[in-house]
């Protein structure tokens, strides 16, 4: 693997180059799961969005491999959760006073 890349920069339209950065994904305790890479170039503009959207398509393919239903869970920051189930406290006391009255105001039946 080159040190370096040449990239086109759109806001000079010159070629430049850059250092290629490989980053190597490895689950800490469960030497089973597969290992991932990625090669980007370092400054690039997307770098942010492209290493989050790596690691979230990894995140779900760990969980599939370590035997959790898609259709049943998902990750959420590393962590893998039932679908629809809320844990924090600002979501519990919202779902348990669905109609409170800072957040809708109550209606009765008739006003429908």
């Amino acid at each position: 693997m080159p040190d370096e890349v040449v990239y086109f920069d759109e806001e000079t339209n010159e070629n430049k180059t850059a250092k290629e950065v490989k980053l190597v994904w490895t689950h800490n305790t469960e030497s089973s799961l597969s290992v991932h890479d990625m090669c980007i170039r370092e400054g690039h503009e997307q770098y942010d969005e492209f290493v989050l959207r790596e690691e979230n398509r990894i995140a779900k393919k760990w969980m599939i491999e370590l035997g959790y239903d898609p259709d049943l869970y998902i990750t959420k920051e590393w962590m893998i959760v039932e679908k629809g189930k809320i844990s924090e406290p600002d979501e519990i006391e919202e779902w348990l006073k669905p109609n409170h009255p800072t957040a809708i105001s109550p209606i009765t039946s008739e006003e429908i």
